[in-house]
This record gives C-alpha cells, sequence and structure tokens, in this order.
C-alpha cells in the first residue's frame, strides 16, 4: 500500500501544518522551560493550511529571547516533538 504524499508548498519541500498529525501542535524548546500545545484548527484559520511547519515555529517562537538576541550558536531550540516520534 503506497502512502500518500504530504501537502507541500511550492518550492519549500516543507511539510505544511495541514501534513501536522492529530489535532493539536506540540511545540517544545529543548534549551529553556518553554512548550505549548496549539489548536491545529485555530493555527490552520489564523495562519492557513498551507504555511510550512519551520514558517509556523518561527511565528510561535518569534518572541523568544533566544530569537530576539542570539548569542554566538546558542539559538532557540523549538521544534516539534511530535514529528520524531511519529517519523514524518
Amino acid at each position: 500500500m503506497r502512502r500518500s504524499s504530504p501537502s507541500r508548498p511550492s518550492g519549500t519541500g516543507a511539510l505544511t501544518l495541514a501534513d501536522y498529525p492529530g489535532d493539536a501542535v506540540h511545540v517544545v524548546c529543548n534549551k529553556g522551560d518553554r512548550r505549548g500545545l496549539y489548536s491545529k484548527d485555530r493555527l490552520i484559520a489564523r495562519h492557513g493550511a498551507g504555511i510550512g511547519l519551520p514558517d509556523l515555529l518561527h511565528k510561535i517562537a518569534a518572541d523568544c529571547p533566544r530569537v530576539l538576541k542570539p548569542l554566538g550558536n546558542d539559538l532557540c531550540g523549538a521544534h516539534y516533538p511530535d514529528l520524531v516520534a511519529n517519523d514524518i
């Protein structure tokens, strides 16, 4: 059985919000104590289903002090832990 190909925004190759598994989007920072669980439907209403997950993560973590004032290579560690667990 062939797995259907995830939708991708033109030219970026990134997974989109529509591709994210489940009804909630889980974001965790591995360099701080920040974490969040966001309603996928609300994120789609606000940013559109076609937004690339890297772009969405940039928007979610926009107020991270490590993004605002990065020191050397110690950048923001925000990521989607569910994508690793689901091997997407």
